[in-house]
């Protein structure tokens, strides 16, 4: 549940950031991109391995 809130959470940040032409769009950009591509990475990998 916490990734998916994260997720959408920094999706529309950057979309916001985008619309309105922030001055910070590239580091928003930047940070944004990290954290989705750790928790789908996350995701992903662990659903690979049964436990």
């Amino acid at each position: 549940m916490l990734a998916i809130v994260l997720t959408f959470s920094l999706l529309i940040l950057v979309s916001l950031a985008a619309l309105l032409n922030s001055a910070h769009f590239n580091e928003l950009l930047a940070f944004s991109s990290a954290i989705i591509g750790t928790v789908v990475g996350f995701y992903f990998s662990s659903k690979s391995i049964k436990l």
